[in-house]
């Protein structure tokens, strides 16, 4: 999508989205949503690979919005590894900068073998980007592993890891030494805590019965809030010279 899309701590910078010609992944959905509307359609069950896989995808573009990514799906069959393709929008790199993403939606951590599969996705990025310093980005649901860390900071593409949960929330950021030197110099990653609205919680009325025992009770179930339980829930903020960044979402639109 190309929109206005500007980041800010204090002040504000205005920046063009580019333009990024791609074939999408599908004709038939361009967001979770619709491709929730989709599968239940086409009765696309949830424990399908294509549905967990393609879901995970969505998910992880719609949380990235929130760092200032604008992506599009692309992955597919014999989609050369990249399953997301776009640009990282923050007023502090000089331009917008290329990302091509890889996501691996399993529980068990990634191996160095992925770092290397990542490495091979670069030969098939946007004809454009030819000439261009390009990130590529590792997602998965479980944190980097020793090994894929070691393999990472050894290669000499920019390359990055995200541990982004099949919820949507980003606990991990990691990158190596080329995507510093490529303009992520200056970037980082601080912990962010977000505490939950107390919810209330629905505790069904109890009595026992002629022999003692606990039976539900012919009083509908009493709905009281606990103000002793809070939920907190922690993921990243993006920081710039130590400073906290806040991309703006305006004009990103979930849509890929």
């Amino acid at each position: 999508p190309s929109a206005v899309h500007h980041t800010s701590t204090t002040n504000v910078a205005r920046t063009e989205i580019p333009r990024l010609l791609v074939k999408p992944g599908s004709s038939y959905h361009n967001s979770l949503a619709s491709f929730l509307e989709h599968a239940a359609r086409s009765n696309l069950l949830p424990n399908r690979t294509i549905y967990i896989g393609t879901h995970y995808e969505y998910t992880v573009a719609e949380a990235l919005l929130r760092l200032g990514f604008s992506l599009i799906r692309t992955g597919q069959k014999n989609d050369a590894g990249i399953d997301l393709v776009g640009h990282w929008m923050l007023s502090v790199f000089r331009e917008p900068m290329p990302v091509i993403i890889q996501c691996k939606a399993r529980e068990n951590k990634c191996s160095p073998v992925e770092i290397r599969e990542l490495e091979g996705a670069f030969h098939s990025v946007p004809q454009d980007w030819r000439n261009k310093d390009v990130l590529g980005v590792l997602v998965s649901p479980a944190r980097a592993s020793e090994g894929l860390r070691k393999q990472m900071y050894l290669s000499r593409r920019p390359v990055a890891f995200l541990q982004i949960s099949r919820s949507g929330l980003i606990t991990q950021f990691l990158w190596n030494r080329a995507a510093a030197e490529r303009g992520m110099e200056g970037v980082g990653v601080t912990p962010r805590y977000t505490v939950l609205p107390l919810a209330a919680v629905n505790i069904p009325v109890r009595c026992r019965d002629a022999n003692g025992r606990w039976v539900k009770g012919s009083n509908p179930p009493v709905r009281i809030q606990k103000p002793q339980v809070r939920t907190v829930v922690t993921d990243i903020q993006l920081t710039w010279m130590g400073t906290p960044i806040f991309p703006d979402k305006e004009g990103l639109a979930l849509e890929t």
